[in-house]
């Protein structure tokens, strides 16, 4: 099965505040000059705030209802750190609520990585994966 992964880069919600600290999504689109059935989207963002000091935070992961594969999401910090890990996420579900690794200092953190893997439907199989590379914004 060929499969072509692009970024539609595009926010699944709409969550812009007038804190002039914050980290902002841009919306930015990476669509392959032969788009097919095949074609995995991975929705991507440059950046997201986290609270400091707290393991439990707010998010808006999801895996886009016209994908044919489950997601499982890694979140890195620059230096490898493994912060966070999905478990499968099946095409239209959401995650709005993480619980990460460790607890985050306040400051911004550049050259993070969300690793987004992708299976099968029918057997689990690993299929592709995509990177996409942002900063966090703990504050």
């Amino acid at each position: 099965m060929l499969v072509w992964l692009f970024y539609s880069c595009q926010s699944h919600k709409t969550n812009l505040t007038a804190d002039t600290t914050t980290t902002e999504s841009k919306s930015l689109d990476f669509t392959p000059y032969n788009n097919t059935e095949d074609t995995i989207t991975i929705p991507g963002i440059d950046g997201f705030n986290l609270k400091a000091g707290q393991l439990q935070q707010q998010v808006d992961f999801y895996n886009p209802s016209q994908n044919k594969c489950y997601f499982q999401i890694s979140l890195f910090l620059s230096d490898g750190t493994l912060m966070w890990k999905s478990d499968y996420i099946a095409p239209s579900e959401e995650i709005s609520e993480i619980t990460l690794f460790k607890e985050l200092q306040r400051g911004l953190y550049k050259n993070c990585r969300l690793v987004y893997d992708c299976y099968s439907l029918n057997d689990k199989s690993q299929l592709n994966s995509g990177d996409v590379k942002l900063e966090i914004n703990s504050y």
